[in-house]
């Protein structure tokens, strides 16, 4: 289970701020739609929120919609008791989150480290420095030495924080264990000292990832816009506009939710994301751009609040004059392109997929025994050849296809890179020695590939697209990356139609044409591209004898 806890030291100005954002009824929930969906934590989501310094908890589950409930009150005094919060059955791990921070990080990496961390008790500190792809320069304290280049996401071992930290995870099974019978102190200075003197084991890590600042308005912007983009609920009494739209004489560009009661003088604009509150008052010919407006908040004629956080007549953050505007902050995240379900890249595409991929393998039903039989008469192994790829938006998937090389082949191809005749991460030589007999005829006309389309009918491959790739091959251009796995990968594609294979660019052409079959995806494409493979293993079929 997962508990957000507010519990750090705040000034006046920054509980201002973060009650502001916690009350904000569009702001609250992608607060917690954001914390169900990073960091881990398993079973229900809880908040505890500490905000007026009076002694006294709220603790709110994540079904919880408007306001705190006076019933909700638990008393917090200077411990934070979790014998009494945690259930009778908890998950593995008890996950207490610094609600002061949203700190989005590489899930991937946190599930594999707490599977094998051996320590009870574990913080994790989100650090951008460790996102790949990144250089970092290698220094003997004098000189620089070389550069080390990092192409995934990272993890290292770091000292145990003093302050909570944006991830502290806790073994279920071990709470009664933990000094007061699981109740640990709020201020955390004196956490890893109560610990160690119980001689309970401690771990630490930085983790790729970014973790924004809810207290500060910088934070709080970058963490709404990034959001913004993933969220479209709507509360009662609340208007999502999507704009570009007029309503109420204004204009309306990008995504912007209005509260009730909202004042619209004459020529205002509105350029989203943005959000503005409850009976918020927008004066004539002013500007919204990027903000977050809050309730009762006055507007003034003719001004512009560009990148700001505007709460009870206050600006709290900068105007479109001031030093500190455009407070973008980058997150960690795949930036895939993305369709609508009804564009031909979303439900169109895949009805024609699951149509041809039928016809396909009805057709080639008949010799697929007959090429099973050649596979085994020629060399021991099996008939398919199976290998994890990534598909659309990186999932994983076993890519299936004929055996055309000898058994261990992969093991091989490390010893043979060095005569490799194609630059980038691919593999090719003339005569390679690891095919077959068989594999060679099955290569040449392209009837190695008719299991792939058994990925096409399970959704995994789609009849035209990128070539699927091993990660391995993937991360070595994660921009590209990113364009490629928008769609699901290919039995067939651009790329292999309209490829040179001259010297030293077909790594370039790789990338050339995967970035523009994305661009241009269509049917008429996807037409082309299938007459083009036809045409090529009619061809190669018939050069065969």
């Amino acid at each position: 289970m997962k508990i957000i806890a507010f519990l750090g030291d705040l000034d006046l100005r920054q509980c201002r701020i973060l009650r502001m954002a916690l009350l904000d009824p569009v702001l609250s929930d992608m607060f917690l739609s954001a914390h169900q969906q990073s960091g881990g934590g398993e079973g229900d989501t809880y908040l505890l929120v500490d905000l007026g310094g009076g002694g006294n908890c709220f603790l709110v589950p994540r079904q919880w919609r408007t306001g705190f409930p006076d019933k909700l009150k638990k008393d917090l005094d200077d411990h934070l008791d979790l014998v009494s919060i945690v259930p009778a059955r908890p998950s593995r791990w008890i996950l207490i989150a610094n609600g002061r921070y949203a700190a989005f990080v590489n899930a991937g990496l946190v599930d594999s480290l707490l599977d094998r961390c051996k320590a009870p008790v574990l913080a994790l500190m989100a650090d951008p420095s460790l996102i790949g792809y990144h250089e970092r320069p290698v220094c003997d304290g004098q000189q620089v030495l070389g550069f080390r280049r990092f192409y995934e996401d990272g993890l290292e071992p770091a000292p145990f924080p003093q302050t909570w930290p944006h991830y502290l995870f806790i073994r279920s099974d071990y709470l009664d264990l933990l000094p007061g019978k699981g109740r640990l102190p709020t201020d955390f200075r004196i956490v890893p000292q109560t610990l160690v003197s119980s001689k309970v084991p401690l771990a630490c890590f930085n983790i790729a990832g970014i973790g924004l600042d809810l207290a500060e308005p910088a934070g709080l912007l970058g963490f709404f816009v990034h959001q913004a983009k993933r969220y479209d609920q709507v509360r009662s009494g609340w208007q999502l506009l999507r704009g570009p739209v007029r309503y109420n004489g204004c204009k309306v560009v990008g995504r912007v939710w209005l509260g009730p009661g909202v004042w619209f003088g004459q020529e205002v604009a509105l350029v989203g994301p943005a959000i503005v509150g409850n009976c918020a008052r927008l004066e004539q010919g002013c500007s919204i751009i990027r903000s977050i407006i809050g309730q009762n908040a006055i507007v003034d004629a003719g001004s512009c609040v560009k990148d700001a956080i505007l709460v009870d007549q206050e600006l709290q953050a900068a105007r479109h004059d001031d030093e500190r505007a455009n407070v973008y902050i980058s997150i960690p995240a795949g930036h895939y392109v993305r369709w609508p379900w009804y564009a031909y890249a979303g439900l169109p595409k895949r009805m024609v997929d699951v149509v041809f991929a039928i016809i396909i393998l009805t057709l080639f039903a008949p010799i697929a025994p007959i090429i099973a039989i050649a596979i085994k008469l020629d060399s021991p192994g099996p008939v398919f050849f199976r290998d994890r790829r990534e598909g659309r938006h990186g999932r994983p998937f076993i890519c299936l296809k004929f055996r055309s090389m000898k058994v261990g082949a992969d093991r091989i191809q490390g010893y043979l890179r060095q005569i490799s005749e194609v630059d980038g991460p691919q593999f090719k030589i003339t005569d390679d020695p690891r095919i077959t007999r068989v594999g060679r005829f099955l290569r040449e006309t392209y009837l190695d590939e008719l299991p792939q389309f058994v990925n096409v009918l399970l959704g995994q491959m789609s009849v035209v697209g990128p070539r699927p790739s091993p990660r391995a091959e993937n991360v070595l251009c994660p921009y590209w990356r990113y364009t490629r796995l928008s769609v699901r990968p290919g039995v067939t594609g651009l790329w292999q139609v309209k490829r040179t294979r001259q010297q030293g660019r077909d790594f370039q052409e790789w990338i050339e044409y995967d970035t523009q079959y994305v661009r241009q995806i269509g049917l008429l494409l996807d037409l082309r591209i299938c007459w083009q493979t036809l045409k090529k293993m009619i061809s190669k079929f018939i050069g065969q004898f």
